[in-house]
């Protein structure tokens, strides 16, 4: 068992975003395995304006053959077909929320895997529901390296990130 850190720089939009748009559209994750599994996870972007009760869906797909998640781009409502959502090969995602303590670090807005808030003594089995096995079809000419690819998807609120124009996903897993 080896566990890895993957960071993965992410283009968002500076504006207000509302429920159900992309946060960010389909981005290549590289793996350092043919298989891994989520096992925590944050994103992280510089923002003054970051409120407490955001949250986004990060979904994972095996490829990128259908496109990505919105026709008219990030910060639209996600629209893709059925059929190009199939072509994409979705594998699972997870669910992050806005770290709850805003204050604790200025201009910086922390969306931790929402695992992390659940006492796994009380809810036994709910963190394994929560960690995906990322494996894709993605491979590396001439190296040994895979990948997937992943999108967010805003679920609640409406997160505002200034002028920013990236961000990044910060992914631990477990291979």
């Amino acid at each position: 068992m080896a566990y890895d850190i993957i960071e993965v720089d992410v283009t968002v939009n500076g504006t207000a975003y509302n429920s159900g748009d992309v946060l960010f559209d389909l981005t290549e994750v590289p793996l350092p395995a043919r298989a891994c599994k989520l096992i925590h996870g944050f994103f992280e972007v510089e923002s003054s304006s970051q409120g407490s009760a955001e949250a986004f869906n990060c979904m994972f797909f095996k490829s990128n053959a259908g496109g990505n998640l919105a026709t008219g781009g990030i910060n639209t409502n996600a629209d893709i077909s059925a059929a190009n959502f199939a072509l994409n090969k979705y594998i699972g995602e997870a669910l992050f929320a806005a770290e709850t303590d805003v204050d604790r670090i200025d201009n910086m807005a922390l969306f931790v895997l929402s695992q992390m808030n659940v006492d796994i003594s009380t809810n036994p089995s709910f963190p394994s529901a929560l960690s995906p096995v990322l494996k894709g079809d993605l491979e590396y000419p001439g190296s040994t390296q895979h990948g997937v690819y992943a999108a967010g998807v805003v679920t609640s609120a409406t997160p505002d990130f200034d002028d920013v124009t990236s961000a990044k996903l910060i992914l631990h897993v477990e291979y």
